[in-house]
């Protein structure tokens, strides 16, 4: 099924959680271990979204994201970096994903330099993609890039729309407030596709440091002042947690379009945040 299609139907917020195919250490989970170990019966998971940031093959990500739909019965967002990926390696990727059966895709612009005759935005990716497939796309939104620069957001987000974008992940936030903004602000420039927040727990001080410098989001003072409180990880934890599950509830009560979790593959933490919202 279409995601778009999904949130055209549904009048309740939709959640999805973020995984990664392959574990990076003992304290990670595979995206199938992370599966496995919830309680998928009782929890309120849409779709989940796959991302590659540890090197698996374009064909392995599939062909999970395939096991997932089948498996699990529930739609899968597949990642699709533009860096990397050149008009003449395209439509082998492309037929391959439709022939596992991927509908839907989550293009953004990918780390690092693009590489000669790779795409070089999101922008033009998303463009070939929707001139020869029939295919959900999903893009990112910065929610402190368009708070920081209105004109410059805005023009990227009308140009992702131009392309065929159908609905956008917002990068993990931890003011809804600025989320907030954001959305009123589309909104009053008429752009009316969904806008899917993105939350992710801080649950340890190290989290502190280096989310700011990966997101350019700043960790407001009141989750700086509550994570303070706390010595032990288990404290640390559970303070984190508790705090992104009161940001998805504020966020549900403002019916927002949905919420999208950024887990880290940590199935005992995103057992507990989901638990919690339901």
């Amino acid at each position: 099924m279409k995601i778009s299609a999904y949130y055209q139907l549904t009048t309740r917020p939709l959640i999805s959680v973020e995984l990664s195919p392959q574990s990076n250490s003992q304290n990670h989970m595979s995206a199938s271990m992370v599966l496995s170990a919830l309680d998928l019966n009782q929890l309120p998971i849409d779709y989940v979204s796959i991302t590659n940031h540890m090197g698996t093959s374009d064909d392995g990500v599939a062909q999970l994201a395939h096991h997932i739909q089948m498996q699990y019965h529930m739609p899968v967002l597949q990642h699709l970096p533009a860096v990397g990926q050149t008009p003449h390696t395209l439509p082998d990727q492309l037929s391959h994903l439709v022939q596992q059966g991927i509908q839907n895709l989550l293009v953004i612009r990918g780390d690092g330099e693009a590489e000669s005759g790779s795409f070089t935005s999101s922008v033009a990716l998303i463009e070939t993609i929707k001139a020869t497939h029939d295919i959900c796309v999903g893009a990112a939104i910065h929610p402190q890039h368009i708070l920081d620069n209105p004109k410059k957001g805005l023009e990227n987000v009308e140009a992702k729309i131009a392309a065929g974008t159908d609905f956008f992940i917002s990068q993990m936030f931890f003011d809804n407030r600025d989320f907030l903004r954001v959305v009123e602000l589309l909104r009053q420039h008429d752009i009316q596709v969904p806008i899917v927040a993105g939350i992710m727990p801080i649950t340890n001080a190290e989290q502190l440091k280096w989310v700011p410098k990966m997101t350019g989001q700043p960790v407001p003072d009141q989750l700086m002042t509550l994570m303070s409180k706390h010595q032990s990880a288990s404290q640390l934890e559970m303070a984190g947690i508790d705090y992104a599950a009161q940001q998805i509830k504020a966020l549900i009560a403002h019916d927002v379009d949905g919420i999208h979790i950024f887990s880290m593959n940590q199935a005992n933490h995103l057992q507990k945040l989901l638990t919690a919202i339901v």
